[in-house]
């Protein structure tokens, strides 16, 4: 086990350091750079003082010692300074981590328990009404972008009907305690919900909240337990309902059992 987390920690690293090497080369050659960015804004900005930026900034090293600086520096925490704010980006992070936290915490939660409820229904009350509504809304939920959701859901709820805020965390001059708790999870509500909506409906093995991966995984109990009764009746049952679930998301069996060996073959399942 230790050699298989360090193996993958190894790679994890080298993967890393080549993403890093090929970012920075394609922000180098990319045309245009921060201190072109400056004389843009500055009209009356003078040659010597556009070199001695260039200086300032290592703009003239070449590309593998400013690589070497930038990852020296990135290592220590310091991530320079924002040109829009004027402030460390360290401290920019730091403030808005919180609040980042707090968002994708209220998101997971809620998606973990819509996802899990309404995978384990569908599966248990296979293709029943509730069923096919939660695939729909699955496929609904995929098929539609994260940031447009999130646009459309501002529109209606904030725009057209005024429940919600459209951005911010926190109305200014509300009153400590209770009445801040309450109105920073009214501004939660709207991103909250699209994140934790987008969240439910990802057909994805690692996203083990999801209402499709939740229900492919129940069926794949129900089916592991069918197939090793002693009815053959149960198992043609188990391979056809599977095979549907199998073609609609494209998920496999959970697990394999030890008594019933299975192959795959022209993508359907075949129980031994």
């Amino acid at each position: 086990m230790y050699r298989y987390v360090g193996r993958r920690l190894l790679q994890s690293l080298v993967v890393l350091a080549g993403l890093s090497v090929l970012l920075f080369t394609l922000l180098v050659y990319t045309p245009g750079d921060p201190v072109e960015i400056i004389a843009s804004t500055q009209p009356d900005i003078r040659a010597e003082d556009i070199a001695r930026l260039r200086r300032y900034y290592g703009l003239d090293d070449p590309v593998w010692v400013r690589y070497v600086k930038w990852v020296r520096t990135v290592g220590t925490g310091d991530l320079g300074i924002s040109r829009t704010y004027g402030q460390p980006v360290t401290r920019l992070i730091r403030q808005r981590l919180g609040n980042t936290l707090q968002l994708l915490t209220a998101a997971f939660l809620i998606a973990f328990t819509i996802g899990v409820t309404v995978g384990i229904y569908s599966a248990l009350h296979q293709y029943s009404a509730m069923d096919y509504l939660a695939t729909l809304l699955s496929f609904a939920g995929l098929a539609m972008p994260v940031f447009w959701l999130g646009i459309i859901v501002i529109l209606v709820f904030a725009v057209w009907l005024p429940w919600f805020p459209a951005g911010g965390i926190l109305t200014p001059g509300v009153a400590p305690g209770w009445p801040a708790v309450l109105d920073r999870l009214w501004h939660l509500a709207l991103p909250t919900a699209v994140l934790a909506a987008a969240g439910t409906a990802t057909a994805d093995d690692s996203s083990q909240q999801t209402a499709p991966a939740t229900r492919t995984r129940t069926l794949g109990v129900i089916c592991e337990w069918e197939r090793d009764s002693i009815t053959p009746n149960s198992r043609r049952l188990c391979l056809a309902r599977f095979s549907r679930d199998h073609a609609e998301t494209g998920h496999g069996f959970s697990g394999r059992s030890r008594r019933t060996p299975r192959t795959r073959r022209l993508g359907t399942w075949e129980l031994g």
